[in-house]
């Protein structure tokens, strides 16, 4: 891997690591080279790089190679994942497809007298003082010896038993340069080359000689450190109860608050399940919001059809009160010229009784009488013209009362119809709308009254 960007904890919780890790592709002598790999690995190691618990795994994009080595290529995010015992670095490796699991290698730094484990390109970041060592970015280094892994093993062992026994530093330092002798002795054995018997005879007695001086002052040393020992166990297995009670609390205090947690995830969930359910409440009334406005506009451009229609029957109503005014003032003037024919009869009626009278009195006027008779039936045969004039024009009045009639019944129909329709429309609310829109749909149109057709005046 060419880099790897550090990334800060936000895991509050003790022994948690929550995050994003941003590292770039396999580079290989100055290029992007992921022709041959899988993908790659992320996992928990130790100090001495053995694999503790895999994290998880990133395949590769096959992105074309380049020169310049891009930092955020890949990324993987670690959401309260746990930090296994003894973990002290997240290792990034490539892998290939032949093999899925790479095997975690290390470097031993030889500019220090003790090994120190390295891993290759490793980056430090930030991390939340809760976890209990730093983790550490790296990606491969080259494979080390299985000599190198076990003295990896034995300084880590020591320095765990320094850590937990501090009043036994003679002892550990003691222990230390033992170790630390069998390991050179171990790395620097060599076959000696003798060139006679006596030469070898005499090394060998000053070998033994300087074995026998050892072994005494050993024994000296031995006894004083059994002493130092004894006292040191004491002091160790006081500080054993001790720490047994505050791990104990510890454990307590840790379930307690992992009880805790888990209640807080719970009470969140259910906070979250309120929340989708509130949202999917309010999409729903948003739905019924533009439904019902939908439905308002239908009922508004109803409302604004039925009104034309009413504008337009008002004014058919007055050009029908205009007709019904002319008829009858032609009517009145009807009435008028029958007054005056009536008169005219009366006057004619009262010569006729006088003429009458005249006759009676007077025999020779009989001549006259015949020509008064033929004028009387000449004025009788006109009578019966008005007359029948008279029932015409009466018959024609009888028709449009009776139409002026009808039409008045109609438009009081038609007025008590928009009246009704403009209270249901005042009354409604908009919480009632979906009961009343289903009624009011099906409702017919008010069908256009038949009003009868003004007939000519004869």
């Amino acid at each position: 891997v060419c880099t790897a960007q550090g990334f800060t904890d936000s895991d509050p919780r003790y022994g948690f690591v929550t995050g994003r890790i941003f590292f770039g592709p396999n580079q290989k002598d100055g290029f992007v080279d992921e022709s041959v790999l899988w993908g790659y690995r992320l996992s928990f190691i130790d100090d001495c790089g053995a694999d503790l618990a895999e994290i998880g795994k990133v395949g590769k994009r096959d992105y074309p190679p380049a020169i310049c080595c891009d930092p955020e290529r890949y990324s993987f995010g670690l959401e309260g994942v746990p930090v296994p015992a003894g973990a002290t670095a997240i290792q990034i490796a490539p892998y290939k497809e032949q093999q899925r699991h790479n095997d975690v290698v290390v470097i031993l730094d030889s500019n220090y007298q003790l090994p120190r484990v390295l891993v290759a390109m490793a980056i430090r970041p930030t991390v939340y003082s809760g976890v209990s060592r730093d983790i550490v970015l790296g990606s491969t280094a080259p494979e080390y010896s299985a000599r190198q892994f076990r003295a990896c093993r034995v300084y880590h062992h020591h320095f765990d038993a320094q850590n937990q026994n501090q009043f036994g530093q003679t002892d550990g330092r003691n222990a230390s340069a033992l170790l630390q002798e069998e390991f050179l002795q171990s790395e620097t054995a060599s076959v000696r080359l003798l060139r006679d018997a006596d030469a070898l005879e005499a090394e060998m007695k000053e070998a033994t000689k300087s074995q026998h001086e050892e072994m005494n002052y050993s024994k000296l040393q031995l006894a004083a450190l059994r002493e130092e020992l004894l006292s040191a166990h004491d002091h160790v297995r006081g500080w054993r109860q001790e720490r047994d009670s505050e791990a104990e609390a510890a454990s307590v205090t840790n379930e307690a608050y992992l009880a805790e947690s888990r209640s807080s995830l719970r009470q969140h969930e259910s906070l979250r399940a309120e929340a989708r359910t509130r949202l999917s409440e309010v999409a729903s009334m948003e739905d019924f919001q533009r439904s019902l406005d939908g439905q308002a506009k239908v009922l508004q451009n109803e409302l604004s059809k039925v009104a034309y229609s009413i504008g337009q029957r008002d004014h058919e109503l007055k050009v029908k009160d205009s007709e019904l005014q002319e008829v009858r003032e032609n009517l009145s003037g009807i009435q008028d010229e029958m007054d005056e024919v009536n008169s005219q009869l009366k006057v004619q009626c009262q010569r006729v009784q006088r003429v009458e009278r005249e006759l009676s009195l007077s025999s020779d006027l009989g001549e006259k009488v015949k020509n008064m008779r033929l004028m009387l039936q000449e004025s009788h045969s006109g009578i019966a013209q008005l007359c029948a004039l008279v029932n015409q024009e009466r018959q024609k009045r009888d028709q449009y009362t009776q139409g002026l009639k009808q039409q008045r019944l109609r438009t009081e129909l038609l007025l008590q119809l928009l009246h009704h329709f403009k209270n249901r429309t005042q009354e409604l609310a908009p919480q009632s709308l979906p009961d009343v829109l289903a009624p009011s749909s099906g409702v017919d149109a008010p069908q256009e009254p038949m009003t009868p057709q003004p007939r000519a005046m004869g």
